[in-house]
């Protein structure tokens, strides 16, 4: 049982990693011969000791559980990763399909109205166009020049080069 149990710690203690951008927590459940059931979480390396009797677990905050190893059924660890960035929704409204050819700006997935307005690095509109119905605008680049160009849309923007 000895040789179980350190083995499950030491493949814990190897798929333990954590950065500045997320916490890795371990659960570990000891399931006694009666059936209950002792829970432990983890956000460090756990630090198990056994003797002949007991096994005893300690934490990162050297909170301590003493177990006789008697009682012991199973022990199993189950890992979750918590993290500070929140998720970001799928926002299939905001989503745009953008193309950029020598003679045309196309933009999919528009808002029906919307102005698509391309401006070049002085801040004058050289080009733009009204999203149609179906949310597909095509501003017309064949009469400008070399240079960089900023294409304005409704909540967002982004650079080509001619």
């Amino acid at each position: 049982m000895k040789k179980i149990i350190i083995s499950a710690i030491a493949a814990v203690m190897t798929c333990l990693s954590a950065s500045a951008a997320e916490v890795i927590l371990t659960t570990m459940a000891i399931t006694a011969k009666n059936g209950d059931v002792v829970e432990l979480q983890f956000i460090d390396e756990p630090i198990a000791t056994f003797t002949d009797e007991n096994v005893t677990f300690t934490d990162i905050n050297e909170h301590t559980l003493v177990y006789p190893m008697a009682d012991v059924e199973k022990i199993t660890f189950k890992s979750t990763t918590h993290s500070a960035i929140e998720e970001i929704a799928d926002d299939a409204a905001a989503r745009f399909s953008i193309f950029v050819t020598k003679t045309a700006v196309t933009v999919d997935g528009m808002e029906a109205g919307s102005a698509l307005n391309v401006y070049n690095l002085a801040g004058q509109l050289v080009a733009s166009a009204i999203a149609d119905a179906a949310g597909h605008a095509e501003a017309s680049t064949e009469s400008l020049g070399a240079g960089v160009y900023v294409v304005a849309l409704p909540g967002h923007s982004f650079k080509f080069v001619k």
